[in-house]
């Protein structure tokens, strides 16, 4: 039987302006592995990233798809801003993006999309819990695109991703007195591993 890794990365505090703090991703990062963790429930092997720079979470998602083997199963869940460019490419927003230069500063989908696709596992979920995150994988969708096209992108053996939004939806963060977001809270309850 293969390893079960599981790679989840929250970000609420930025440095850009115009990208404001969130509330939900640390508590919604918490929750979320400590049932991954339950070897009741999931057993996974768990790493966690908050509010870490893009070059950090470039390195760790490198790290979650080297090397695996057929039978690993792994899990990349990111939580906080995500930002789209004029041409609907998805950008995932680390605490020092730079609006103006997305490309160099987040973590572009394309390269994660890239990097699951030349993971040998036959085992991968995404899990997006932010706005537009229905463009993923990025690069095929204009800006103004509704559709998710998700038959189109996400055909490929052993590959589930899971998103909050289609591609030009917002996600929204919980009202006063809630620490989660709706969507986490969902999957710990329904998801068997």
């Amino acid at each position: 039987m293969g390893r079960r890794l599981a790679l989840l990365i929250a970000t609420y505090d930025y440095q850009a302006n115009g990208l404001r703090r969130l509330t939900a991703p640390a508590h919604d990062a918490g929750a979320f592995a400590a049932v991954l963790q339950d070897p009741d429930i999931a057993g996974f092997e768990v790493t966690t990233l908050i509010n870490e720079p893009h070059y950090r979470g470039g390195e760790a998602i490198a790290g979650l798809y080297r090397d695996r083997r057929r039978d690993d199963l792994t899990l990349l869940y990111f939580t906080g801003h995500a930002l789209k460019d004029d041409d609907g490419r998805l950008y995932l927003a680390m605490t020092n993006i730079r609006r103006d230069s997305p490309l160099l500063t987040s973590l572009p989908a394309e390269q994660i999309d890239q990097a699951m696709s030349g993971c040998m596992s036959w085992q991968k979920v995404l899990v997006l819990d932010c706005c537009y995150s229905g463009a993923f994988p990025a690069g095929r969708l204009a800006k103004t695109d509704t559709d998710v096209h998700a038959l189109e992108r996400f055909q490929g053996r052993g590959r589930t991703v899971l998103t909050a939004s289609d591609a030009t939806q917002y996600s929204f963060t919980p009202s006063k007195g809630t620490s989660h977001t709706a969507q986490p809270h969902s999957r710990c309850s329904t998801v068997t591993w």
